[in-house]
């Protein structure tokens, strides 16, 4: 028997092997959301369909209210495919190859300012409450509703362009402390 075949099946189950524990999350995660959030760090999955924008995956987030964000979406092989960096007035957002620095832009394609998406981050605003108890905020052109206190620990924006939920896996809301299991506990 040839030995090179063994080797590659053993090679290809080691690969599937290995790449559905790198995938594995916790399910159910508890985050305990402070009342006013200034500071936030966070490992999230984004599930977007915005317009023709389709994508889901992982992202990092890391914010100081008003003026500081920085996102970072990650395609299947790590690589950033999408970021946002607004500080000291700076705004940047790269898409690809593409880079925009006119906020304007930001706008143009979401229909909401960056200030206002700072803003439902940190749930700053007035919120309303559903029949069901779930909060949220109304805005011009969508509603941003929050999951949070719960297992789910999501934001969602729905306009009549599509929706965006960000799910938060680890979230540190103190600054100097990593992002991680000790800054939330798990079920």
């Amino acid at each position: 028997m040839n030995k090179t075949i063994p080797f590659f099946v053993l090679s290809i189950c080691t690969f599937f092997l290995l790449s559905g524990c790198a995938l594995m999350r916790p399910t159910a995660v508890f985050i305990q959301w402070p009342a006013d959030i200034n500071y936030m760090e966070a490992i999230c999955e984004l599930n977007m369909s915005w317009k023709d924008l389709q994508y889901s995956g992982e992202m990092s987030l890391a914010l100081a209210y008003p003026e500081t964000l920085s996102l970072e979406v990650y395609g299947p092989f790590g690589d950033t495919v999408f970021s946002i960096e607004k500080k000291n007035g700076n705004f940047r957002m790269k898409t690809g190859n593409e880079e925009i620095t006119d906020e304007k832009r930001f706008h143009d394609i979401f229909k909401m300012n960056i200030e206002d998406f700072i803003n439902d981050i940190t749930m700053k605003g007035y919120k309303a409450e559903n029949s069901n108890g779930t909060s949220y905020i109304q805005r011009e052109h969508y509603r941003v509703i929050y999951h949070l206190n719960d297992t789910e620990n999501k934001i969602c924006w729905i306009s009549s362009e599509g929706n965006i939920c960000i799910r938060f896996l680890e979230v540190n809301f103190d600054r100097g402390q990593p992002v991680g299991k000790g800054s939330n506990k798990d079920l």
